[in-house]
């Protein structure tokens, strides 16, 4: 399949209304470290790298601005997804200016340093000006997007797993063992390293969250599986207890 082009649907390309605007509102980017040359060919795109480029950075700091207004202003790390959103009026200017710096702490407070790369986009939702969901420009990926004329859409979402055990019984109890299954992790987790003392009908969380950030387009049908397996006895030792519990989702 070398060289196979799948035609962007409507759900995910920016679309202007037919006689509006329609200037994104939204736009959400996954920082990559890419460099300019061959990275997006809309016509509206401009795109240089400045002292040899970003260069997948673990740190940088991007600006993202128009004229005198400044949409963001923030350390990014690499893979690290965001948001950035329009001000007053509701929608985007016709163009924004984006310029990746490395992190400057001389001060004592982090800031922009060295220019790595400057870029001009369009936030206009014509086909000439490129914005796709998963296209390039420069050291960022167009991840999401939100307008009056397609609504929201977003091709990463991140997903936050916390697990809890609950004493359901009418007695004091201590959880002695608390193992996750999920797939989000290669192996079993066992998620308390000491016995916790539950009072009846107390809930507790247990262990760290996992997170992931999931491609909603890669991973469309997909179903993601977890389970909690939590054994426990009463305080006083006479009575002992083993429940499962699972969850999934499937990306749609």
């Amino acid at each position: 399949c070398r060289n196979l082009i799948v035609p962007l649907t409507t759900s995910r390309r920016c679309l202007a209304a037919l006689g509006s605007r329609d200037n994104a509102e939204r736009l959400q980017f996954v920082y990559t470290g890419a460099p300019c040359p061959g990275n997006n060919l809309a016509d509206t795109f401009l795109c240089e790298d400045r002292n040899g480029g970003p260069q997948q950075l673990s740190n940088v700091w991007i600006t993202i601005s128009s004229g005198d207004v400044q949409y963001y202003n923030f350390e990014v790390v690499l893979g690290q997804l965001f948001d950035v959103f329009s001000q007053s009026p509701v929608q985007f200017a016709n163009t924004i200016d984006i310029t990746i710096s490395s992190v400057d702490t001389s001060t004592g407070v982090a800031g922009p340093g060295e220019l790595r790369q400057q870029m001009r986009m369009s936030t206009q939702c014509r086909q000439t000006d490129g914005l796709d969901l998963l296209a390039n420009f420069g050291g960022l990926l167009l991840s999401g997007f939100s307008n009056g004329g397609t609504g929201s859409q977003n091709a990463f979402a991140t997903v936050q797993i916390s697990y809890s055990v609950a004493n359901e019984g009418l007695i004091r109890a201590d959880v002695t063992s608390a193992i996750s299954q999920s797939d989000f992790s290669t192996t079993d987790t066992e998620r308390i390293s000491t016995p916790i003392v539950l009072e009846p009908r107390e809930t507790q969380v247990v262990g760290f969250s996992e997170t992931r950030t999931i491609n909603l387009i890669a991973e469309q049908m997909t179903t993601f599986n977890f389970a909690l397996i939590a054994q426990g006895v009463s305080t006083s030792g006479q009575v002992a207890c083993e429940d499962t519990e699972t969850f999934a989702f499937t990306v749609m």
